[in-house]
C-alpha cells in the first residue's frame, strides 16, 4: 500500500521535479561540507562565539565546565542553509532574481542565527554540563531546521498570496 502511494505521489511532475531538485541541491551542499576546507570558517565561528561570551577557545574547540564543544562542519549552520536553498530552488517560483535575493538574505540570516545557537549551546554547557549541552545542541539543530522551513514557507506563501499551507500546495501543484 505505501509503495503504491509513493509511486503515485512521485508521478506528479511538479512533485517529482521538486524532489529531484531538493535532493540535488542538498546533496551538493552536504558534499561540499565534506570536501571543501571549512577550517577557517569553523575557527571564525569558534572565535566569534568565544569573543561574544568572553571565554577561551583553541582552534575550533570551546572548553566549558565538564566538556568541550567542537565546532564541526555540521555546526557551522551550512546544513540549515542547504535545507533552505534546496527548498527555495525546488520549485519554479519565485523568479530567479528573487531566489538569489532570498537565498543570500535567508542564508546570511540563518548563519547569524547559528552563531546565537552555538553560543546558547556553549552557555548551557558552562551552566549545566555536557549532557545538557548535548541535549540543547540536538534540540537547537532541529529548531534551526524549523526556522529554515518556516522562512521558506513564509516567503513563498507571501509571494504566491497563499492563505494556508493547503492553498500554497494547490497553487504550487497547478
Amino acid at each position: 500500500m505505501v509503495n503504491q502511494m509513493g509511486a503515485r505521489f512521485l508521478e506528479h511532475p511538479v512533485i517529482r521535479r521538486f524532489v529531484i531538485r531538493f535532493l540535488a541541491v542538498f546533496g551538493i551542499v552536504q558534499l561540499s561540507m565534506r570536501v571543501l576546507p571549512l577550517e577557517s570558517f569553523q575557527k571564525w565561528l569558534t572565535q566569534t562565539v568565544s569573543a561574544w561570551m568572553q571565554i577561551p577557545f583553541a582552534g575550533a574547540y570551546i572548553p566549558f565546565e565538564g566538556g568541550v564543544f567542537y565546532v564541526s562542519p555540521e555546526c557551522t549552520g551550512l546544513t540549515s542553509v542547504g535545507i533552505f536553498l534546496a527548498l527555495l530552488l525546488g520549485f519554479n517560483v519565485p523568479s530567479a532574481k528573487k531566489k538569489v535575493m532570498w537565498g543570500v538574505g535567508g542564508g546570511l540570516g540563518l548563519l547569524v542565527l547559528n552563531v546565537v545557537r552555538v553560543g546558547g549551546v556553549v552557555s548551557v554547557g558552562q551552566t549545566y554540563g555536557a549532557s545538557a549541552a548535548e541535549f540543547v545542541h540536538i534540540l537547537s539543530w532541529f529548531l534551526m531546521t524549523l526556522v529554515a522551513v518556516g522562512m521558506w514557507y513564509w516567503l513563498l506563501a507571501k509571494e504566491m498570496k497563499a492563505e494556508s499551507p493547503v492553498d500554497l500546495a494547490e497553487k504550487l501543484l497547478h
